[in-house]
């Protein structure tokens, strides 16, 4: 099986979105532009570029194909971290992610965290809330404890 690196490239100034598929490379870039047509694209650097300088300013090229290897399953990832670190596609381009990781948008952020609140069992606490009691101490224990503490207060207020 083949894999695709595939980058974007703004020709006014140079900059690149770079991206990975194993399908063919061609539906990929329809999908991109249908998403940027739309307005709808996860990359809102590339988005924002594209609704300033126009469709006629991307140039959209095959950057390298990857032979795909069972004994290495994350070489299109490598191959494309090595594409996106030589055209600087986070640093300088339109890369929001490091490659390999997946955007999710916040919707899906906050369906994700929704449904795990409602598969997760619910504790059961057996403890009753902590109520502090105060200790009760006879007089000449309080006398005995004031008295050390106001010796503790005289040796210490000389020392200032």
């Amino acid at each position: 099986m083949i894999g695709f690196i595939y980058g974007i490239k703004n020709t006014v100034n140079g900059r690149w979105y770079v991206g990975q598929t194993t399908r063919h490379y061609t539906i990929r870039w329809s999908e991109h532009k249908q998403q940027l047509m739309m307005k709808m694209h996860h990359s809102y650097k590339l988005q924002r570029a594209f609704d300033e300088c126009g469709p006629d300013a991307f140039e959209w090229s095959i950057l390298e194909e990857v032979e795909l290897d069972d004994k290495i399953p994350d070489l299109l990832t490598r191959r494309e971290q090595s594409w996106c670190a030589k055209l600087k596609g986070i640093k300088e381009g339109y890369n929001i992610l490091p490659p390999g990781k997946k955007y999710v948008s916040p919707e899906q952020k906050k369906k994700n965290r929704e449904a795990s609140w409602k598969n997760k069992p619910q504790k059961k606490s057996s403890k009753k809330p902590s109520q502090k009691k105060s200790k009760k101490i006879s007089g000449s224990t309080a006398s005995a404890t004031a008295k050390k503490i106001s010796d503790k207060w005289k040796k210490l207020d000389g020392a200032f």
